[in-house]
């Protein structure tokens, strides 16, 4: 039901209510973006017990957002709860006279990409095949935990292999007092939670050594501009494809270059479009994707999905970054400067900048690493 007001009294021959309005998207500018993953379990399994109790009406109001998250909603329960497939869900919808808005991002101005309630319904189903989602077992409270911004505004992308959250702070408050996130608050919840890795790309100063003080893996690959760099896409999946524990990467707010740089691990490992990991991110995180990202997240979907072909008819079950970036044609020649940080990972975890130059004990003219781009882009400790 759409409406000005909430119904009162009997609507229907129902005495129960469930309003959209206890579910809004807060916007940080001017995107639309669909329900967080939190709130749409939380709506799924509120609205299947007040079923249970008899006849129930969803009420929005009569603003465009609030009925296409509400249509949403719905779809999201027809599809988690019913075990409706996408199609089903949708064609509830798709011949009404009403105009659904297509999610976008926060970049002020006019969007040419198009978000659609039906690429979030679809990844929904698509990731419940795969098992990041147990309705059954989703625990409401305990993810609250993590992905609010008052525990952490950590998320999973991948659960249990990556994790996107914002930078952490040098100190434990600021200016007003209030509540910062520092390294080892960080470091202490990535131990709970089977994180033994960190990325950086971009964010807020602060010393590295607090996280390898507290057995963390810390990687430095800070760059300028929305697109990640050749040498840094190709060291992140190295690293992801060769942990056994979950890898955490952070930017600023952790809603650009992060989920961005993720989406290339999705991509070549799982069968999600980019459209589909667009909405995923933007469930998972609100705000996630901005501007060129949706481009490139795009155009890097063929070249990951051929590569995942490739991997199938050969009946190879893993993939190493240097073929996948090579084949992708990401890497122009075996003599590109960015190939020179390849080899293994291991011997980087505990270096220092003043001796991360050059490699231990190699004399080659070749292993010696370029120190423009090692120390400017990619600093490993």
């Amino acid at each position: 039901m759409s409406a000005k007001f909430p119904p009162g009294g009997r609507v229907l021959n129902s005495d129960i209510v469930i309003s959209i309005q206890d579910y809004a998207y807060i916007p940080f500018q001017s995107e639309i973006g669909p329900i967080d993953l939190c709130s749409t379990i939380h709506f799924c399994k509120t609205l299947e017990k007040m079923l249970s109790e008899g006849p129930t009406v969803h009420y929005c109001s009569v603003k465009s957002a609030e009925k296409s998250n509400g249509a949403y909603l719905m779809c999201a329960f027809l599809v988690l709860v019913l075990k409706q497939t996408p199609q089903q869900a949708w064609e509830n919808f798709q011949n009404l006279p009403v105009l659904f808005l297509s999610y976008r991002d926060i970049t002020p101005g006019l969007s040419t990409y198009k978000c659609s309630i039906l690429h979030c319904i679809q990844v929904l189903y698509k990731v419940t095949k795969i098992g990041w989602i147990k309705y059954d077992e989703f625990n409401v409270d305990k993810y609250r935990d993590t992905c609010s911004l008052e525990k952490g505004d950590i998320s999973w992308i991948v659960p249990n292999k990556i994790a996107v959250f914002s930078s952490p702070f040098s100190e434990p408050r600021d200016f007003t007092g209030v509540r910062n996130y520092t390294p080892e608050d960080y470091a202490a919840i990535f131990s709970r939670i089977g994180i033994r890795t960190v990325i950086r790309l971009d964010g807020y100063p602060y010393d590295p050594e607090r996280f390898i003080r507290n057995r963390m893996k810390f990687y430095d690959f800070s760059f300028k501009g929305a697109i990640p760099p050749n040498n840094v896409i190709h060291a992140f999946l190295d690293i992801v494809e060769n942990s056994d524990f979950g890898v955490a990467i952070h930017c600023k707010a952790g809603m650009g270059k992060s989920p961005t740089l993720a989406s290339l691990y999705v991509m070549k490992k799982f069968d999600i479009t980019a459209e589909e990991y667009t909405a995923w991110a933007r469930i998972c995180r609100p705000g996630s994707i901005i501007s060129e990202q949706q481009d490139f997240i795009i155009q890097m979907e063929s070249k990951c999905k051929s590569i995942k072909r490739k991997e199938e008819k050969t009946n190879k079950l893993t993939i190493s970054a240097d073929n996948f970036l090579q084949r992708a044609g990401m890497l122009n020649t075996i003599n590109s400067p960015f190939l020179e940080i390849r080899g293994s990972m291991k011997h980087f975890t505990k270096t220092t900048l003043s001796s991360a130059t050059t490699r231990p004990s190699s004399k080659k003219k070749k292993d010696i690493l370029p120190k423009r781009i090692f120390a400017k882009r990619v600093t490993f400790y």
